[in-house]
């Protein structure tokens, strides 16, 4: 038999012990079939199905028996915590402790149908999980009243027609059983570990989320006590199947069967049996986390996304004013919009409408801003100014969502999306006013030397046209950034995209040969010379097109002396076989750069 001492502990404060030499071994089951679906218990309302009834039939000591299930067939998944040899004709209920496979010869059965009904009623309010009856000694076949109550309790019934060494099946089956706790421990250590990790490393909480999603094998989603979602994992999962009408859903589920919004346990609940655990401590709550139905785990499912819970209440807990979680909901919608992470439009509209946006009664107005430096040029933006931008719109009645673009080759500019509902400004100038009433704010923000432009989108009604706007909007805002108004000239400078219908025409033509043609033909002299002798001439032509007729200004732009504009000037005029003065060669040479800027990976797809 067992010879070991091993003792361990989890956060909920499970023990297992094996006394050495010891012949009573109590060991605490690592399921809790006691939990009630859509209640809150002390214990965990989902775990894994560790030993079940199947596993006691499968044992090579039951099927040289020669077992036959007689009863409840369908319900051999029941969890088993032990295996008892159990005689009586009555007790059990005072000497079982639920969750039990009982062996016996029935030798101490009774004989009347009524009570053998009374003995079914008996293991039944002990929580039994199966019988297995030897035949022979006392019963030829399993008495008729006995199989149709277990039947009707959904307690399996094994009789076996070979005498059978009891002693054999309990050693195999508490072999199996603890070596199962053993194993679940490991696992509840290795989860444990996981997310203290996490918690001290102060992981973002989209990568907390991530991990309990790999563990769990299921979507997860974490929101907010407004039912916003901050965070998901969709797995296999539709982003329309996971998020569309994430608040009713949510709602549905967190108050069903009588459950309090202010949830304090983890439960299952709603209509989808989502697993739902509070985000909480020292009396705060922030919000709950979410597991979707999927595959048992060893360390139990509960224990799983209940460690997670912890790692990101530690983190809100240790800086209560982090404003974290709320800057995943502000960029989540358009970081998503600009990295194509959807397949159609609802699938984006389910993100918009998850992250707290009411699409029915919206307007949307997108803006770009970029930052420049009198001596830098462009310059990117960062998360403070995000921030800024995001607030002082909010200020201004209109709900806002942003991003920061990221890439290694451009400059970051400010992505915003301001939302209107219903009662705001209808017409184009009302829409447009409270996103450029942003950049005195943004300029009071920046230190001196540096200013920033707006482009604002064209306004819509629609998630659909909202990309093509932001689209356009963007290409807009990427020309000008290489090719506009130089910073010294553009203090206060705001615009709108619609009075820049080149860029985003390019934009939509770029990569085809003849525009490829184009630019080879009318540019790629300069680019060519700038390579090979490390020249300055495309620049030079940029700020000589900026001021047209103006050279001074062009040379007080490139920092050089107007007598070496002239002689880069002359280069060009040379390579391009063309004057500079004349109008159509500037605009087939303005319209060059900007094809040969829109050929580059723009900074949301770098």
């Amino acid at each position: 038999m067992l010879n070991a001492q091993y003792s361990r502990s989890n956060s909920r404060g499970l023990h297992l012990n094996l006394p050495r030499g010891g012949s009573r071994v109590s060991v605490p089951s690592l399921f809790d079939p006691a939990s009630r679906h859509g209640t809150e218990s002390d214990r965990p309302a989902s775990s894994p199905q560790g030993v079940v009834v199947r596993d006691i039939l499968a044992l090579p000591s039951v099927q040289a028996s020669r077992p036959e299930v007689a009863a409840a067939a369908q319900h051999l998944d029941n969890p088993v915590r032990w295996v008892h040899t159990f005689e009586q004709g009555a007790g059990a209920s005072r000497l079982l402790r639920g969750f039990d496979v009982v062996l016996t010869s029935g030798i101490g059965w009774p004989d009347s149908d009524r009570d053998l009904m009374l003995l079914v009623e008996d293991l039944a309010s002990a929580r039994v999980s199966g019988v297995v009856l030897e035949l022979g000694s006392r019963f030829r076949r399993a008495p008729q009243a006995m199989t149709k109550g277990l039947a009707a309790k959904g307690i399996p019934l094994i009789v076996l027609h070979r005498e059978a060494a009891f002693i054999d099946i309990t050693e195999a089956a508490h072999r199996q059983i603890l070596a199962q706790q053993l194993d679940a421990l490991d696992a509840r250590d290795e989860v444990h570990t996981v997310f203290t990790t996490l918690a001290l490393q102060g992981s973002p909480p989209d990568f907390v989320v991530a991990q309990v999603s790999r563990m769990l094998r299921c979507p997860v989603v974490l929101e907010d006590l407004s039912h916003t979602v901050v965070s998901f994992a969709q797995r296999d999962l539709s982003l329309q199947d996971l998020l569309n009408d994430w608040e009713t859903r949510s709602r549905r589920a967190v108050t069903s069967n009588g459950l309090s919004p202010q949830l304090l346990r983890t439960v299952v609940a709603g209509p989808e049996d989502w697993l739902i655990t509070p985000v909480a401590a020292r009396g705060s709550r922030w919000g709950r986390l979410i597991a979707f139905p999927g595959p048992s785990h060893s360390a139990g499912r509960s224990l799983v996304l209940e460690q997670a819970a912890v790692a990101l209440s530690l983190s809100r807990a240790a800086y209560p004013e982090d404003r974290q979680w709320k800057r995943l909901v502000d960029r989540r919608p358009v970081e998503s919009l600009l990295a194509r992470k959807w397949i159609d439009v609802d699938d984006l509209a389910a993100q918009w409408r998850a992250g707290g946006i009411d699409l029915d009664r919206a307007t949307f107005m997108s803006c770009i801003v970029s930052v420049f430096g009198i001596d830098h040029g462009q310059v990117s933006a960062d998360d403070r100014l995000l921030e800024i931008a995001l607030t002082n719109i909010a200020a201004r009645g209109l709900t806002a969502r942003g991003a920061v673009t990221s890439s290694p080759n451009h400059p970051s500019v400010l992505v915003l999306v301001a939302v209107s509902g219903h009662g705001q400004p209808t017409e184009p100038a009302g829409r447009t006013q409270p996103v450029f009433d942003i950049a005195e704010p943004l300029r009071a923000a920046l230190p001196p030397g540096y200013d920033v432009r707006l482009v604002a989108g064209e306004a819509s009604d629609r998630i659909e046209t909202l990309v093509e706007s932001l689209t356009d909007t963007l290409a807009v805002a990427t020309g000008l950034g290489r090719f506009g108004t130089h910073s010294q000239d553009m203090s206060g400078t705001a615009t709108t995209a619609s009075g820049h219908r080149l860029g985003p025409l390019l934009r939509e033509l770029s990569g085809t040969a003849t525009l490829s043609d184009f630019i080879e033909r009318t540019v790629g002299p300069l680019i060519d010379h700038d390579v090979q002798m490390n020249s300055e001439l495309v620049p030079t032509l940029r700020a000589y097109l900026r001021s047209p007729g103006n050279r001074s200004t062009a040379a007080n732009e490139l920092r050089i002396a107007r007598s070496v504009l002239y002689q880069r000037i002359a280069t060009i005029e040379q390579l391009i076989h063309a004057k500079l003065d004349d109008g159509e060669t500037q605009a087939a040479l303005q319209a060059a750069l900007l094809a040969h800027d829109a050929n580059k990976q723009s900074p949301q797809h770098d």
